[in-house]
């Protein structure tokens, strides 16, 4: 399963997506209520405009994290901080991100929103 990300094809990128999307299907299913005292500015402007429910917070998600993700691997590719050029950085985030508990229930946790600021 590994070396199907080791290429650096673009077929790779929409496989990618379908793992997130796998991974953050019990987002869509299960959607635990998500704190919002301590959000940002950015974040509170997100939250007026989508709302803290429902589906169209979820697929926001999952585009930030695929771009995030995307984000990681161009600059791990721009730096050379490995030999060859993979996906395996854009992999790892998508599966550390998945998993951490403090995703807030695979919805936008607050810090995720400025942290696109990167690019």
């Amino acid at each position: 399963m590994l070396q199907l990300f080791r290429s650096n094809q673009l077929y790779i990128l929409p496989l990618l997506f379908i793992l997130l999307a796998a991974l953050r299907a019990i987002g869509f299913i299960h959607q635990p209520e998500l704190p919002i005292e301590h959000a940002g500015v950015l974040s509170k402007i997100v939250y007026a405009w989508v709302g803290t429910e429902g589906i169209l917070l979820q697929i926001l998600a999952l585009i930030l994290v695929f771009a995030q993700a995307f984000l990681v691997n161009a600059i791990c590719s721009e730096y050379q901080l490995t030999q060859e050029n993979t996906y395996y950085p854009a992999l790892f985030y998508i599966l550390l991100s998945s998993f951490a508990p403090s995703v807030g229930g695979r919805k936008i946790a607050p810090y995720s929103i400025p942290s696109m600021r990167m690019s």
